[in-house]
């Protein structure tokens, strides 16, 4: 039987956003290639209940974020299906076909029902040119096929995928009767600023109020510092809540009313910061949050990567927190080592539960009803993600197999944990797993690829990838690692990276490698080492520092982390806190730890992979690599990929997808085979 064929990612199926009602059914969307078109698409799909699994919607789009009306009888969700912008559309269960709410000019983001099921709280954007005098587009002499002259007076001017327009995402509240509501119809929230985006609309139980997140200012929103907003509906005001200063990625308001839940950690910590749940009052303004989760030594959310998920966002604004509906209970999910999955605090003991989720298997979202039925959505290293229902019995029962066919035609290779002790400083253990090659021969030896992840505060661990899996079927060892740096093990393992880039996480790397390179089977000189964005800073690093590997590839990487300071999308607030140090207060750190500097010592061919509109590690990066290797007569190759961005891997281009697999194979073959 053929072990993961690089074409296989033109067949998988990518469940999510699952969205359960209080009859036990649960909605959610599985997207796919349309290998013809080279695009992914999405449909809604409806199981649980006593009805076998069915499809609600069939149009060639994108449709996903399925929310149920309070009473479950309507699922309000975002489609494309006839808009090149997300709009909210409408279904009723009753075999009608969906119709269109909203023609936002700019699309939305975000939807969420009021607790009555008359109306909808979106996030949207309002119109398609920019109207902000901090960032303007001007098309002189109307000659829009040359494209805009950009005009930019403030510091956040871009973000990952793009050059900001002008153009920001502002809560409206709309009629859920409606049809395709034109702007002029939705009634505004109005935020602190018109010139600042929001995010998560959250009604309050009573539906009077609606609280959304935003920054208070163009500096704090430059500096990724958030707050809770709300908006009283039977007036004009709009209060800020928090006075956080930190960063905030959900809400959920408590059933009584009273209290208002969110994730996120505070300004000082960071990215290396544990997310955590805070709780504050809903009386008064500028209220200091009290954090609920601060005895808990890991990370609120799922932080354990994998290649083989929905690229389309969810829109849903508080996935991943739930109620009991005696307010007894908290839920949301949690990542430990390399697992993540559904946990319970209880509110008056602080005690945490363990609920859904096996030993070796990331759960990525749930769903939560008042009766207390889940479903979640869970994947291992060998099933990629799938739902499954767990009632009140704990047991938890499978929804869909929408990936079993494929993988009834596939071996798969299983990978084992290592135990990789503390080292001579007393750091560590490791989380650290090795993925044989299919059909492992003992008595044979076999080529070994190190993947370094990126972040470098993400994690690897109990997730699917098939692109692991299609080096073990060309006949790899994949060794895949969380040095320090990584989530899952701890604040203090995050931080330890923090200042120390190509320190401590190289020594981490190279303690798991000597660990694998003890065994039989492993060809301590054909080895190889790859990784992306941080991991690609890495792989660029490892090889300045060490000649043990025969082969390199480099993707979406930093090679110069003094030029990564203006030209990335964060370099400002991200080099900062990373090394830590500005280009002028602390240039010789930034080029002590940059591996253009030390290109001269590479010994080790190397592959340089990089995407033209890439903002979050520019392309510049990829050329000033490649410009030095070849100036200094060393074996590299440059392969840009025009108009992808920094999610090529997981989410860019099908064909192109495939390409970077073929180049990443051939690379290491030609190098590691002999």
């Amino acid at each position: 039987m053929l072990g993961i064929q690089r074409e296989d990612i033109f067949r998988l199926k990518m469940v999510t956003d699952p969205s359960l009602n209080q009859r036990g059914e649960v909605a959610f969307a599985v997207a796919s290639i349309d290998e013809q078109q080279d695009r992914y698409i999405s449909h809604l799909y409806l199981g649980g209940g006593s009805a076998m699994v069915r499809q609600l919607t069939f149009a060639d789009c994108q449709s996903h974020s399925p929310t149920w009306s309070p009473d479950g009888s309507r699922l309000a969700f975002l489609s494309n299906r006839d808009d090149d912008k997300l709009q909210v559309w409408m279904l009723d269960l009753d075999g009608a076909e969906p119709r269109k709410v909203t023609a936002f000019p700019g699309g939305v983001s975000s939807l969420s029902w009021s607790p009555s099921g008359q109306e909808l709280a979106v996030i949207a954007k309002t119109k398609n040119q920019s109207s902000s005098p901090d960032i303007e587009e001007i098309y002189p002499g109307d000659h829009r096929a040359k494209g805009a002259v950009r005009v930019f007076r403030r510091l956040q001017y871009k973000h990952a995928t793009g050059m900001r327009d002008g153009n920001y995402a502002r809560p409206y509240v709309i009629p859920a009767q409606g049809k395709s509501l034109p702007i002029s119809e939705a009634r505004p929230l109005h935020p602190p600023l018109e010139e600042l985006d929001c995010q998560s609309p959250c009604w309050s139980p009573d539906g009077k109020q609606v609280a959304f997140i935003a920054a208070p200012s163009v500096d704090a929103q430059a500096q990724g510092n958030l707050e809770i907003f709300v908006a009283h509906l039977d007036s004009d005001k709009v209060r800020q809540l928090t006075a956080f200063a930190g960063s905030i990625s959900a809400l959920s308001w408590a059933p009584r009313g009273d209290t208002l839940i969110f994730t996120g950690h505070d300004n000082v910590r960071r990215s290396a910061s544990n997310n955590r749940i805070f709780a504050v009052q809903i009386q008064g303004e500028r209220n200091t949050p009290r954090c609920l989760t601060e005895h808990i030594d890991r990370s609120v959310g799922v932080s354990v990567l994998g290649d083989t998920r929905s690229p389309f966002a969810s829109a849903v604004p508080n996935s991943g927190l739930a109620w009991s509906k005696d307010e007894s209970q908290l839920f949301f999910l949690l990542t430990d080592g390399g697992r993540s999955y559904v946990a319970a605090l209880h509110i008056a003991s602080g005690q945490l539960e363990h609920v859904a989720g096996k030993e070796r298997e990331a759960v990525l979202s749930f769903s939560r009803n008042e009766s207390g039925q889940l479903v979640y959505l869970a994947e291992s290293p060998l099933v990629p993600a799938e739902l499954f229902f767990q009632g009140g019995n704990q047991t938890a029962l499978p929804i869909t197999s929408f990936n079993e066919e494929l993988l009834s035609q596939r071996q798969l290779a299983s990978p084992r944990e290592l135990t990789i002790e503390a080292d001579t400083q007393g750091n560590g253990p490791l989380g650290a797993w090795l993925l044989p090659p299919l059909g492992l021969d003992e008595k044979k030896k076999y080529p070994l690829l190190l993947q370094v992840h990126g972040g470098p505060h993400n994690a690897y661990g109990w997730s699917f990838f098939h692109e692991f899996h299609l080096l073990s079927a060309q006949g790899y060892f994949v060794l895949f690692t969380n040095p320090r740096g990584s989530q899952g093990y701890g604040e203090q393992a995050c931080f330890d990276v923090v200042g120390d880039w190509g320190g401590c996480d190289y020594r981490d790397l190279m303690r798991a490698l000597d660990v694998v390179a003890a065994e039989p089977a492993v060809d301590e000189e054909r080895m190889g080492i790859l990784g992306g964005s941080y991991g690609g800073y890495m792989t660029n690093w490892v090889v300045t520092q060490t000649d043990r590997f025969r082969a390199a590839c480099t993707q979406r990487s930093v090679s110069n982390r003094m030029s990564m300071y203006g030209t990335s999308d964060i370099g400002y607030s991200f080099i900062e806190f990373e090394s830590p140090g500005t280009p002028w207060d602390g240039w010789r750190e930034q080029l002590d730890r940059s591996s253009i500097w030390y290109a001269d010592r590479v010994n080790t061919p190397l592959l340089i992979i990089h995407s033209t509109a890439d903002l979050r590690c520019p392309v510049e990066q990829a050329h000033q690599m490649f410009v030095a290797l070849k100036r200094l007569d060393k074996d590299a190759e440059f392969v840009m990929y025009e108009g992808e961005d920094h999610g090529l891997s997981r989410e860019g281009t099908p064909s192109r997808r495939s390409d970077r697999l073929e180049r990443i194979v051939g690379w290491f073959d030609s190098y590691l085979r002999s």
